[in-house]
C-alpha cells in the first residue's frame, strides 16, 4: 500500500476509443510514470500521449506512443505532458520547433523570455508558446504542475 505522499504523486491516464464490441468506451488506463527530464532541469516530466505524423484515432488498446524524445520532431507530431517543477527549480533557456499550449494546474511558475520579459503565472493561467526562446522558473515555496501539449510546427 502506498503512503499518502506516494499516492498523491501517482497520476493516471485514461484512453478512450472503440471497444472490441464496436462501442465507444475506455480502452486503456494506468499510471503515468515519470520519464527523463530536460538536461539541466530538476523538473519531473510525465508523457501522457504522443503521436507522429497524421493523428490516427486509436480503435483498440494499442499505444501510439513512439520512443520518448524531448519535443516533436516533425510538423504535426504531438506530445501531451505533465511537468512538476519543485520549489526553486528552473529550466535552461531553450526553444523547440513547436506550438505549445500550457496550463498551470497547481502552484505558480515564472515564464522568462529571451528579451528579458518575465511573467508570473498561477493555477488556471495559460500560455501559447510559439517556438520562442524561453525558460521556466519556480520561485515559490511549493511545487508547480503544468499540463502542456506540444505540436510540431514549421519554422521559418
Amino acid at each position: 500500500m502506498l503512503d499518502n505522499r506516494e499516492e498523491e504523486s501517482k497520476m493516471k491516464r485514461i484512453v478512450t476509443g472503440r471497444t472490441a464490441d464496436g462501442r465507444d468506451g475506455i480502452i486503456s488506463s494506468g499510471s503515468v510514470d515519470p520519464v527523463a527530464a530536460m538536461p539541466g532541469s530538476r523538473n519531473e516530466t510525465r508523457l501522457c500521449w504522443s503521436t507522429t505524423g497524421a493523428i490516427v484515432v486509436p480503435r483498440d488498446a494499442s499505444e501510439p506512443m513512439p520512443e520518448f524524445t524531448r519535443a516533436p520532431q516533425a510538423p504535426g507530431d504531438s506530445r501531451f505532458l505533465l511537468l512538476t517543477f519543485p520549489p526553486g527549480s528552473a529550466t535552461p533557456v531553450h526553444v523547440t520547433p513547436t506550438c505549445d499550449y500550457v496550463v498551470i494546474v497547481i502552484g505558480e511558475l515564472w515564464l522568462i523570455m529571451d528579451d528579458g520579459d518575465e511573467c508570473r503565472l498561477e493555477a488556471g493561467d495559460s500560455v501559447v508558446q510559439n517556438g520562442t526562446l524561453h525558460a521556466w522558473e519556480n520561485r515559490a515555496d511549493g511545487p508547480c504542475i503544468i499540463a502542456a501539449v506540444m505540436i510540431g510546427a514549421e519554422t521559418g
